[in-house]
């Protein structure tokens, strides 16, 4: 993933990449829409997405290197949010997406 791109469509918010270890079961959050306070249709909309990214996200890791839920196709993103953290995959074509965007505005 290229971060710095990344970095720039996020408001220059820092996203860490974390080690793998970090991606416990425990924090695995696969009820999204109610960890980010959407509804469902809400959660598959990829511009949410992204804003929860921009808002509650401390780290990610390519999904392929968990040993948790391990996924080719994901980066898995650390969320915080109320003090509580979890985590998620994001489809890797959301974030090519975003990239390609940017790419047009450029």
């Amino acid at each position: 993933m290229d971060l710095g791109r990344l970095k720039m469509i996020l408001n220059n918010k820092e996203i860490r990449p974390l080690s793998p270890e970090c991606f416990t079961f425990e924090l695995y959050e696969p009820n999204i829409w109610d960890a980010l306070d959407l509804s469902f249709s809400e959660s598959c909309n990829q511009d949410n997405i992204i804003k929860a990214i921009t808002r509650y996200c401390i780290g990610y890791c390519d999904a392929r290197r968990l040993l948790v839920r391990p996924m080719s196709d994901s980066y898995a993103f650390m969320f915080e949010k109320n003090g509580d953290k979890f985590w998620f995959h994001v489809h890797k074509v959301i974030i090519e997406y975003c990239l390609q965007l940017e790419n047009q505005v450029l």
